[in-house]
């Protein structure tokens, strides 16, 4: 019997080294700015991303608002924030901040306990504060360079550094 090969996390990282690796050795082409030697590229992307707002995106987010009540909104708000926790306090200790680490890990904790999964936010009700930190933060404090700009599909504007974070955000 033949084993499917694995796409799992490995495949993945390995995919967003990749890919960093190769915005941040682009060359610049023939009439691009240093500023954004990948302007033809982000225009075709940004001109896309115009177009999936328009045709998709907003008429999804208009009936979410329209049908979905305010509080079952707020509590898919609070479900998602509480999953950034977890990346927050493995980003926080990558950064050497502990204590932004600590207050993540208790936010999770209280919230994905006492707050039902995270839909009811009583951490910040206990007065736990909230951070925000990425894997693109974490890598500037390390001194990678931020890299050209790149427009993403769906997902927007970002540098080369920002590109590689979101990748392993997500991942994470």
């Amino acid at each position: 019997m033949k084993q499917a090969r694995s796409t799992g996390p490995n495949n993945y990282v390995a995919a967003m080294v990749l890919a960093a690796v190769a915005l941040f050795c682009a060359p610049i082409s023939q009439g691009a700015s240093e500023d954004d030697p990948l302007e033809e590229f982000n225009r075709a992307i940004f001109a896309f991303n115009d177009g999936a707002d328009a045709l998709v995106l907003r008429p999804a987010a208009t009936i979410y608002r329209d049908f979905t009540p305010k509080p079952a909104r707020a509590g898919v708000n609070n479900f998602f924030r509480n999953l950034y926790d977890f990346n927050v306090l493995l980003n926080a200790s990558l950064q050497g901040r502990f204590g932004y680490a600590l207050d993540s890990a208790g936010r999770l904790v209280i919230n994905s306990t006492l707050g039902f999964f995270g839909f009811f936010d009583v951490a910040t009700d206990m007065g736990i504060p909230q951070y925000q930190t990425d894997f693109g933060h974490t890598l500037a404090i390390w001194g990678v360079p931020r890299g050209p700009y790149v427009m993403l599909p769906l997902l927007g504007p970002r540098t080369a550094r920002s590109t590689v974070g979101t990748g392993v955000d997500g991942w994470a």
